[in-house]
């Protein structure tokens, strides 16, 4: 993404984790306009309509139900008035036989969020003031990528 933005972009990098966080550092010193910050996501942020985009990739999955819902209100508040929120995670409206091959990956690693199964991801985002939202399934819809628009 920093290659994108080039040289008068900024590309910010949230992660809870220290050893995260040091290793991202360590990995793209040599970036200029990286910044990366140790922040519990859920929690209200610095930055109020500042973003042109939002990217968050196998993340929402991980937290309980209350947290996916506050990135995601947090996300909308940090964003520009056009900008752009693109969500990459596992598919939370799965059913059939793919929703039998992710339970047991959840049951092992997901425990405490079996409940993303029944997280209608979509209509948060309306709720948040999200507009023109597109889904793009893949791997079977496995996975999903999600596109959602400030305005």
């Amino acid at each position: 993404m920093a290659h994108i933005v080039g040289k008068d972009g900024e590309v910010l990098g949230m992660d809870i984790s220290r050893q995260m966080v040091e290793v991202a550092k360590d990995r793209h010193r040599e970036l200029e306009g990286l910044i990366f910050l140790k922040k519990d996501v859920t929690q209200p942020w610095d930055y109020q309509s500042h973003f042109d985009g939002i990217f968050t990739s196998f993340a929402l999955h991980e937290l309980p139900e209350a947290g996916r819902l506050a990135v995601l209100e947090q996300s909308y508040r940090a964003l520009r008035e056009r900008g752009r929120m693109v969500i990459a995670d596992f598919n939370p409206q799965i059913s059939g036989i793919g929703k039998n091959i992710l339970l047991p990956f959840f049951k092992l690693f997901e425990r405490e969020n079996l409940n993303f199964f029944s997280f209608d991801q979509n209509e948060i985002l309306r709720k948040t003031g999200f507009k023109r939202i597109r889904t793009f399934p893949v791997l079977g819809s496995l996975f999903r990528i999600t596109l959602a628009h400030k305005s």
